[in-house]
Protein backbone atom coordinates (compact mmCIF):
# COMPACT_ATOMS: atom_id res chain seq x y z
CA UNK A 1 0.00 0.00 0.00
CA UNK A 2 1.11 3.31 -0.91
CA UNK A 3 2.49 5.31 1.90
CA UNK A 4 1.53 2.42 4.52
CA UNK A 5 -1.05 1.25 7.05
CA UNK A 6 -2.48 5.14 6.85
CA UNK A 7 -4.34 3.93 3.20
CA UNK A 8 -5.07 0.28 4.29
CA UNK A 9 -8.89 0.80 4.67
CA UNK A 10 -8.80 3.18 1.11
CA UNK A 11 -6.95 -0.04 -0.76
CA UNK A 12 -9.20 -2.52 1.02
CA UNK A 13 -12.21 -0.82 -0.14
CA UNK A 14 -10.70 -0.42 -3.42
CA UNK A 15 -10.03 -4.39 -3.43
CA UNK A 16 -14.33 -4.83 -2.82
CA UNK A 17 -15.37 -2.60 -5.11
CA UNK A 18 -13.16 -4.26 -7.82
CA UNK A 19 -15.22 -7.82 -6.95
CA UNK A 20 -18.54 -6.44 -6.60
CA UNK A 21 -19.01 -3.36 -8.42
CA UNK A 22 -20.89 -5.48 -11.37
CA UNK A 23 -23.90 -6.62 -8.24
CA UNK A 24 -26.12 -4.12 -8.41
CA UNK A 25 -27.76 -5.74 -5.28
CA UNK A 26 -24.54 -5.57 -3.44
CA UNK A 27 -23.50 -2.45 -1.21
CA UNK A 28 -19.74 -2.52 0.17
CA UNK A 29 -18.78 -0.03 2.73
CA UNK A 30 -15.23 -1.50 4.04
CA UNK A 31 -16.42 -4.67 5.77
CA UNK A 32 -19.76 -3.88 5.71
CA UNK A 33 -21.58 -5.63 3.02
CA UNK A 34 -25.58 -5.42 2.34
CA UNK A 35 -27.04 -7.76 0.03
CA UNK A 36 -30.74 -6.98 -1.42
CA UNK A 37 -32.87 -9.57 -2.23
CA UNK A 38 -36.91 -9.62 -4.11
CA UNK A 39 -37.13 -12.98 -2.54
CA UNK A 40 -35.86 -16.01 -0.69
CA UNK A 41 -34.77 -18.09 -3.61
CA UNK A 42 -33.05 -14.43 -5.22
CA UNK A 43 -31.69 -14.21 -1.75
CA UNK A 44 -29.96 -17.52 -1.31
CA UNK A 45 -28.32 -17.21 -5.02
CA UNK A 46 -26.93 -13.64 -4.45
CA UNK A 47 -25.02 -15.34 -1.14
CA UNK A 48 -23.47 -18.30 -3.36
CA UNK A 49 -22.52 -16.14 -5.81
CA UNK A 50 -20.85 -13.75 -3.13
CA UNK A 51 -19.41 -16.24 -1.33
CA UNK A 52 -17.86 -17.92 -4.53
CA UNK A 53 -15.87 -14.78 -5.16
CA UNK A 54 -14.85 -14.67 -1.63
CA UNK A 55 -13.56 -18.04 -1.70
CA UNK A 56 -11.85 -17.64 -5.13
CA UNK A 57 -9.72 -13.88 -3.58
CA UNK A 58 -9.04 -15.47 0.16
CA UNK A 59 -11.62 -13.50 1.85
CA UNK A 60 -12.87 -14.85 5.44
CA UNK A 61 -15.90 -13.91 7.03
CA UNK A 62 -16.62 -14.34 10.45
CA UNK A 63 -19.86 -15.91 10.96
CA UNK A 64 -20.77 -14.14 14.51
CA UNK A 65 -20.72 -11.04 12.69
CA UNK A 66 -22.61 -12.22 9.74
CA UNK A 67 -27.17 -12.01 9.23
CA UNK A 68 -28.38 -13.59 7.07
CA UNK A 69 -32.06 -14.06 5.81
CA UNK A 70 -33.46 -11.49 7.63
CA UNK A 71 -36.37 -8.87 6.28
CA UNK A 72 -34.93 -5.64 8.23
CA UNK A 73 -31.10 -4.72 9.07
CA UNK A 74 -29.03 -2.03 10.85
CA UNK A 75 -26.59 -1.23 8.25
CA UNK A 76 -24.16 1.99 8.63
CA UNK A 77 -26.46 3.88 11.27
CA UNK A 78 -29.60 3.11 9.35
CA UNK A 79 -32.35 0.75 9.79
CA UNK A 80 -32.94 -1.04 6.39
CA UNK A 81 -36.13 -2.74 5.96
CA UNK A 82 -38.74 -3.03 2.90
CA UNK A 83 -40.75 -0.51 3.71
CA UNK A 84 -37.63 1.86 3.70
CA UNK A 85 -34.83 3.74 5.85
CA UNK A 86 -34.68 5.38 9.02
CA UNK A 87 -31.60 6.11 11.70
CA UNK A 88 -31.16 3.28 14.23
CA UNK A 89 -32.86 3.95 17.49
CA UNK A 90 -29.51 4.00 19.61
CA UNK A 91 -28.40 6.53 17.25
CA UNK A 92 -31.18 8.63 17.92
CA UNK A 93 -30.96 8.01 21.46
CA UNK A 94 -27.47 9.20 21.85
CA UNK A 95 -28.51 12.46 20.16
CA UNK A 96 -31.31 13.02 22.55
CA UNK A 97 -28.90 12.20 25.25
CA UNK A 98 -26.61 15.18 24.25
CA UNK A 99 -26.15 17.77 26.70
CA UNK A 100 -25.91 20.78 25.87
CA UNK A 101 -23.07 22.34 24.95
CA UNK A 102 -20.65 24.55 26.78
CA UNK A 103 -17.90 24.97 23.73
CA UNK A 104 -18.16 25.73 20.38
CA UNK A 105 -16.06 22.26 19.62
CA UNK A 106 -18.78 20.48 20.83
CA UNK A 107 -21.69 22.32 19.08
CA UNK A 108 -19.81 21.12 16.40
CA UNK A 109 -19.80 18.09 17.23
CA UNK A 110 -23.13 17.78 17.85
CA UNK A 111 -23.87 19.54 14.35
CA UNK A 112 -21.95 16.64 12.88
CA UNK A 113 -24.16 14.34 14.62
CA UNK A 114 -27.29 15.65 13.92
CA UNK A 115 -26.19 15.97 9.81
CA UNK A 116 -25.12 12.90 9.35
CA UNK A 117 -29.36 12.63 9.08
CA UNK A 118 -30.41 15.46 7.77
CA UNK A 119 -32.54 14.00 5.16
CA UNK A 120 -34.30 13.12 7.74
CA UNK A 121 -35.01 16.65 9.02
CA UNK A 122 -37.53 18.70 7.02
CA UNK A 123 -36.23 22.72 7.14
CA UNK A 124 -33.20 21.44 8.67
CA UNK A 125 -31.21 24.97 7.35
CA UNK A 126 -34.05 27.20 8.92
CA UNK A 127 -34.34 25.42 12.10
CA UNK A 128 -30.20 25.62 12.57
CA UNK A 129 -29.87 28.91 11.68
CA UNK A 130 -29.43 30.13 15.50
CA UNK A 131 -26.83 27.51 16.43
CA UNK A 132 -24.76 27.66 13.13
CA UNK A 133 -24.91 31.65 14.33
CA UNK A 134 -22.40 30.70 17.08
CA UNK A 135 -19.97 29.17 14.82
CA UNK A 136 -19.12 32.13 12.30
CA UNK A 137 -15.97 33.85 12.66
CA UNK A 138 -14.50 30.88 15.33
CA UNK A 139 -11.95 28.75 14.14
CA UNK A 140 -12.43 25.10 13.77
CA UNK A 141 -10.52 23.87 16.63
CA UNK A 142 -11.15 26.68 19.03
CA UNK A 143 -12.56 26.20 22.56
CA UNK A 144 -14.42 29.49 22.87
CA UNK A 145 -17.58 29.03 25.64
CA UNK A 146 -21.14 29.69 24.00
CA UNK A 147 -23.46 32.02 25.42
CA UNK A 148 -27.28 30.59 25.33
CA UNK A 149 -30.88 32.46 25.54
CA UNK A 150 -33.58 31.24 25.34
CA UNK A 151 -33.87 31.29 22.31
CA UNK A 152 -31.08 29.16 20.61
CA UNK A 153 -31.83 26.49 23.51
CA UNK A 154 -35.33 26.14 22.14
CA UNK A 155 -33.41 25.82 18.54
CA UNK A 156 -31.25 23.41 20.28
CA UNK A 157 -34.21 21.12 21.83
CA UNK A 158 -35.78 21.36 18.69
CA UNK A 159 -33.54 19.90 16.46
CA UNK A 160 -33.19 17.18 18.91
CA UNK A 161 -37.24 16.56 18.96
CA UNK A 162 -37.16 16.53 15.21
CA UNK A 163 -34.98 13.58 14.95
CA UNK A 164 -36.99 11.70 17.35
CA UNK A 165 -40.04 12.48 15.22
CA UNK A 166 -38.17 11.20 12.22
CA UNK A 167 -40.34 9.62 9.36
CA UNK A 168 -39.09 6.32 7.01
CA UNK A 169 -38.16 7.03 3.95
CA UNK A 170 -39.24 5.43 0.92
CA UNK A 171 -37.21 3.19 -1.19
CA UNK A 172 -36.93 4.87 -4.80
CA UNK A 173 -39.45 2.89 -7.30
CA UNK A 174 -37.30 2.33 -11.03
CA UNK A 175 -40.67 1.87 -12.87
CA UNK A 176 -42.79 4.36 -11.16
CA UNK A 177 -43.93 8.30 -12.89
CA UNK A 178 -41.64 10.77 -12.04
CA UNK A 179 -42.33 14.53 -10.99
CA UNK A 180 -40.27 17.92 -10.09
CA UNK A 181 -42.00 19.92 -7.68
CA UNK A 182 -39.69 23.93 -7.80
CA UNK A 183 -39.75 26.51 -5.96
CA UNK A 184 -37.86 29.92 -5.69
CA UNK A 185 -37.31 33.04 -3.63
CA UNK A 186 -34.49 35.81 -3.60
CA UNK A 187 -32.09 33.86 -1.56
CA UNK A 188 -32.29 29.90 -2.58
CA UNK A 189 -33.80 27.26 -5.23
CA UNK A 190 -34.80 24.21 -4.04
CA UNK A 191 -36.92 21.25 -5.54
CA UNK A 192 -38.36 18.10 -4.70
CA UNK A 193 -38.00 14.98 -7.16
CA UNK A 194 -41.44 12.88 -6.73
CA UNK A 195 -42.66 8.63 -7.41
CA UNK A 196 -45.99 8.03 -7.99
CA UNK A 197 -46.07 4.08 -6.59
CA UNK A 198 -49.32 2.39 -4.66
CA UNK A 199 -51.63 5.68 -4.95
CA UNK A 200 -48.95 6.76 -2.90
CA UNK A 201 -46.48 10.27 -3.18
CA UNK A 202 -42.76 9.37 -2.26
CA UNK A 203 -40.49 12.63 -1.82
CA UNK A 204 -36.72 13.47 -2.28
CA UNK A 205 -35.24 16.93 -1.27
CA UNK A 206 -33.76 18.46 -4.31
CA UNK A 207 -31.63 22.19 -3.52
CA UNK A 208 -29.88 24.61 -4.58
CA UNK A 209 -27.20 27.13 -2.98
CA UNK A 210 -28.18 31.01 -3.08
CA UNK A 211 -25.08 31.62 -5.19
CA UNK A 212 -26.93 30.03 -7.79
CA UNK A 213 -30.13 31.77 -8.07
CA UNK A 214 -29.13 34.97 -10.19
CA UNK A 215 -27.87 32.78 -12.77
CA UNK A 216 -30.56 30.47 -12.90
CA UNK A 217 -33.04 32.73 -12.83
CA UNK A 218 -31.21 34.95 -16.08
CA UNK A 219 -30.53 31.42 -18.02
CA UNK A 220 -33.80 29.53 -17.84
CA UNK A 221 -36.78 31.24 -18.09
CA UNK A 222 -38.47 28.43 -19.39
CA UNK A 223 -39.64 25.22 -17.51
CA UNK A 224 -40.57 22.10 -19.92
CA UNK A 225 -40.52 18.25 -19.75
CA UNK A 226 -37.33 16.53 -20.76
CA UNK A 227 -36.79 13.33 -22.35
CA UNK A 228 -36.71 10.50 -20.20
CA UNK A 229 -33.30 9.34 -19.36
CA UNK A 230 -31.64 5.80 -18.44
CA UNK A 231 -32.89 6.37 -14.67
CA UNK A 232 -36.67 5.37 -15.87
CA UNK A 233 -38.44 4.04 -19.34
CA UNK A 234 -41.49 6.25 -18.58
CA UNK A 235 -41.61 9.89 -19.58
CA UNK A 236 -41.18 12.26 -17.25
CA UNK A 237 -44.01 14.78 -15.79
CA UNK A 238 -43.77 18.37 -13.83
CA UNK A 239 -45.71 20.44 -12.34
CA UNK A 240 -45.66 24.01 -12.43
CA UNK A 241 -47.75 26.72 -9.95
CA UNK A 242 -47.82 29.72 -11.91
CA UNK A 243 -48.18 31.95 -9.15
CA UNK A 244 -44.81 31.41 -7.48
CA UNK A 245 -42.43 29.06 -9.62
CA UNK A 246 -40.70 30.30 -12.60
CA UNK A 247 -37.47 28.52 -12.95
CA UNK A 248 -36.12 24.98 -12.52
CA UNK A 249 -32.60 23.91 -11.78
CA UNK A 250 -31.24 22.04 -15.28
CA UNK A 251 -28.16 19.87 -15.27
CA UNK A 252 -25.98 19.88 -18.20
CA UNK A 253 -23.78 16.94 -18.49
CA UNK A 254 -20.27 18.10 -19.72
CA UNK A 255 -16.30 17.31 -19.51
CA UNK A 256 -14.69 20.12 -17.62
CA UNK A 257 -11.53 21.11 -19.19
CA UNK A 258 -8.64 21.80 -17.25
CA UNK A 259 -8.37 25.14 -15.30
CA UNK A 260 -11.87 25.54 -15.71
CA UNK A 261 -13.95 26.51 -12.43
CA UNK A 262 -16.69 24.09 -11.41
Amino acid sequence: MTFGLINAAQSFQSFLDSLFRDLPYCFVYIDDILIVSRNLDEHISHLKENFRRFDENGLVLKNSKCIFVKPKVDFLGYHVSASGIRPTRERIQAILDFNRPSTVKQLRRFLGMLNFYRRFLPNAAKHQTILNDFLVGVKKNKNKSIDWDEDSIKAFEYCKEQLSESTTLAHPVSNAHLAIMVDSSDNAVGGVMQQYASDFLHDSKLASPSSFVQQLRNTFADLRTVLPSHHTKQKPFIFRDLATCTHVFVRTDSVRTSLQPP
